[in-house]
This record gives structure tokens, C-alpha cells and sequence, in this order.
């Protein structure tokens, strides 16, 4: 993506913020993730290159069903 605009987006969940039960090693990976976006958005924002993140809530999948609180 260098010498050109781009971007860049990931897909992160609330269990990066609190712990949940069953999401142990999938919040660690979405915290890393989140962290992740903020230094490439400072890096590579300077290039016209947009990271961003988005938490579009619960979405049913094998780790989320893994969580004893996914249906709340």
C-alpha cells in the first residue's frame, strides 16, 4: 500500500475491554488487535494510508459460542 492510499480495517470485539468467560486467548488477540490499529494509524496515517477497527457487537461464531454470556 505505499506510495498510495489505502486502508486497512480490522474486526474486534467487547472482550477486548472486559473480561468474559470462554474468551480468554480471543480478548488477548482482540486487545493486541486494538492496540495494533492505534500505532498503524499514527504510522501509516502520515502516508494516506486509514487504519481503523470496528466492534459491530455480537456476531454468532465458534469462540462466541464458547462464552456462557454470548446470548445477553
Amino acid at each position: 500500500m505505499r506510495g498510495r492510499k489505502g486502508a486497512l480495517l480490522t474486526l474486534t470485539y467487547i472482550g477486548s475491554l472486559r473480561s468474559m468467560p470462554g474468551y480468554n486467548v480471543m480478548g488477548l488477540a482482540k486487545a493486541s488487535l486494538e492496540a495494533n490499529v492505534r500505532y498503524l494509524a499514527q504510522s501509516l496515517g502520515a502516508e494516506g494510508i486509514r487504519v481503523n477497527g470496528i466492534s459491530a457487537g455480537p456476531i454468532r461464531t465458534l469462540a462466541a459460542r464458547e462464552s456462557a454470556d454470548f446470548e445477553k
